[in-house]
């Protein structure tokens, strides 16, 4: 019965790992619950765009916060992949098929890249972007 032993670069990149897994999913709770939960309204796209329009500032901080949690998610399959390399590349690969995806498709997407943060609202998106929609006085009044 053989065992094996975990050289140094597996023991950093898994320290690596760990640091990046933490980091993405403090970025993840931050944004939904910190940010999205305070400017989206459930069933009312038009309050939504005015809360984005009223709170511009809080929305771009949403975005480049998910734009941070895209790169500590690819910085993170990196040093998984490194670190379970020794039990097979192909293996290795297979290993996050999920979150690769979920990786590459904002990266291929420039518009899901920029508006990452309204992925989950298909009527904020619609609302958002419509041609008619440029200012609030383009809104209708809230009920």
């Amino acid at each position: 019965m053989t065992t094996s032993t975990f050289d140094e670069s597996q023991r950093k990149t898994a320290r690596v790992a760990g640091f990046f897994y933490l980091l993405t999913f403090a970025i993840v709770v931050a944004v939904n619950f910190g940010i999205n939960e305070r400017l989206m309204v459930a069933g009312n796209p038009a309050q939504t765009a005015r809360n984005i329009l009223a709170h511009e500032r809080l929305f771009r901080i949403g975005i480049a916060s998910n734009l941070v949690y895209e790169a500590g998610l690819l910085a993170l399959l990196s040093a998984l992949y490194v670190t379970l390399r020794p039990a097979g590349r192909t293996l290795a690969l297979l290993a996050e098929p999920k979150r690769w995806g979920g990786c590459i498709s904002p990266v291929l997407t420039p518009t899901t890249s920029a508006c990452c943060s309204m992925a989950w609202h298909p009527p904020l998106a619609a609302t958002c972007f419509s041609s008619r929609v440029t200012s609030h006085e383009d809104l209708p009044p809230s009920a």
